[in-house]
């Protein structure tokens, strides 16, 4: 019964209706003109609330069906579209259905009644505190009145972009009446309270989760002679980005920045290309950075996390820079060590994890790790040349260790791989 006078309701709001009542009546006149005159024609205020007693509460039924949304990065704003039911009792508004050829409802336009004053408090006010369209309402001969009004409204949301591409943002919209306290009007959210039915799905955006809480608010003036409790209906909406395009970007800059940085650990020391290759990635990082400026949304109080693995594989990318230069330096030194140079040395040679780290496997002359090889030196080195040899060595594939740990910590900390299980999650659902 419930879901046929809903079906009833919607399809009454898309039906055509006259803006004013015809108060001429006649003994010709059909049943639902006559109910209509001794209704409206014998001084019915729409702007009066619909109470014998002014003491008595209106209370409306609130329920919120939304059926498209979008949120704007730059403006820090959500638009819902959605289609409110609001039910309430209009004590104006009855009739004895056996006077009338047993009529026990009929549709009228929202224009020629009362109804509720429904704001958004926390509106963009350059889009107004909401608008909805003019619709028909189902007026039942015991005063209950039914309307399916589309809305729009638009709402400032605090946003939070640490998490940009892959970020979740929570809006609320705080509706209530905007002069009536709690004891003039009432809002109740319905049982459903918020349904996504038939809502056209965002390309970008994904609906997590809506939720409606009533709070009241009691204000009063300083010297107390006035105080009053206002009702309000706070919905959350918590929606998640989901652009491909972006991610898919973002996923292969990384994994190229990463490539490259650990390549140039394994071309042997002694090579131009190393330092090429090096002074390419950095010039590729200043541009990703400058087009990520372009890309990021400017608002809000934190830096989004995957600008600061760019910005940390940047600084990566120029520490290896300087420590190419180091070796080189060391490669080409002749001078004389100093013997703690060499007790360490020889101490390091004797350690059997360092030995397995530096050995070589194909050549003597070689570094193990070398993707690109020179070409074997006509002169064997000294024996001080092969102490700066060794330590350079070391040096390099130490360094190649810990920056293979820190892009790991950074992979698992600057991009959220809950991101894409909760998507794949999501996309079953759906």
């Amino acid at each position: 019964m419930r879901k046929l006078l809903f079906i009833t309701i919607f399809i009454i709001s898309f039906i055509k209706f006259s803006v004013s009542i015809d108060c001429n009546v006649n003994e010709e006149s059909n049943m639902e003109r006559k109910i209509k005159y001794k209704l409206f024609c014998n001084g019915y205020d729409s702007t009066i609330r619909p109470v014998q007693d002014h003491k008595t509460t209106t209370s409306v039924k609130v329920k919120m069906m939304i059926k498209s949304y979008d949120y704007s990065d730059h403006a820090s704003t959500l638009t819902i579209n959605t289609w409110m039911v609001n039910r309430w009792k209009d004590e104006f508004l009855k009739w004895d259905p056996r006077d009338y050829g047993n009529i026990k409802s009929f549709d009228i336009s929202s224009s020629m009644i009362w109804k509720p004053d429904f704001s958004l408090y926390n509106a963009d006010i350059s889009y107004g505190i909401g608008s909805c369209h003019e619709t028909s309402c189902l007026i039942e001969n015991d005063g209950n009145v039914s309307c399916i009004e589309p809305c729009s409204f638009v709402g400032h949301c605090r946003s939070d972009y640490t998490q940009w591409p892959f970020d979740r943002q929570n809006c609320s919209m705080v509706f209530g009446p905007w002069m009536n306290s709690q004891n003039e009007v009432d809002f109740i959210e319905d049982d459903a309270v918020i349904t996504k039915i038939g809502a056209q799905e965002h390309t970008q955006w994904k609906l997590i989760s809506a939720k409606v809480a009533k709070r009241v608010v009691a204000l009063s003036s300083k010297d107390k002679k006035y105080s009053a409790k206002f009702p309000n209906l706070s919905y959350s909406f918590v929606i998640e980005r989901h652009s491909g395009m972006i991610f898919k970007i973002l996923k292969v800059s990384a994994i190229t920045f990463i490539l490259l940085n650990m390549t140039t650990l394994f071309i042997k020391n002694r090579l131009n290309e190393r330092l090429s290759l090096l002074i390419i990635n950095m010039l590729l990082h200043f541009e990703m950075i400058h087009r990520m400026s372009w890309m990021t949304p400017h608002n809000g109080e934190q830096t989004p996390k995957v600008l600061i693995f760019f910005r940390n594989s940047l600084v990566i990318t120029t520490v290896l820079v300087i420590e190419t230069l180091i070796v080189y330096s060391l490669h080409a030194c002749e001078v004389q060590p100093a013997d703690k140079m060499k007790n360490m040395i020889n101490h390091l040679k004797r350690n059997q994890l360092i030995s397995l780290i530096m050995q070589n496997k194909s050549n003597e002359h070689g570094d193990g790790m070398a993707l690109v090889e020179e070409e074997e030196d006509a002169v064997k080195a000294g024996s001080n040349n092969e102490i700066w040899n060794f330590l350079a060595s070391f040096i390099d594939k130490l360094i190649a260790i810990i920056i293979f740990i820190i892009y790991v910590v950074m992979s698992f900390t600057y991009i959220p791989l809950g991101y894409i299980l909760a998507s794949s999650i999501i996309k079953q659902v759906d």
